[in-house]
């Protein structure tokens, strides 16, 4: 088991928007578990195996896959700072 992902991490992983790996969730194209206590806004988290399994099994749908690096505290505190 890998491990857990969020969906934000996830869209930057596969070039997607949060909103596009909130649909393959739901579509059941992609396994989720969903760790929030509501239903209108699930807290999804994935396993890091079974989306690389999925980027495996889906070959160039995803150009952007292999540009993902994790992110740093640097990169939070700039993307803080942009939004100003």
């Amino acid at each position: 088991m890998g491990r857990p992902l969020d969906v934000a991490t996830v869209a930057k992983r596969i070039g997607r928007s949060p909103s596009h790996v909130r649909r393959l969730i739901e579509s059941g194209r992609l396994p989720a578990v969903n760790v929030g206590t509501g239903r209108l806004r699930p807290t999804y988290r994935l396993d890091s195996d079974v989306v690389d399994a999925f980027l495996e099994a889906n070959p160039g749908r995803f150009p952007d896959a292999g540009d993902f690096a994790p992110d740093t505290p640097e990169d939070h505190v700039r993307a803080r700072l942009s939004r100003r």
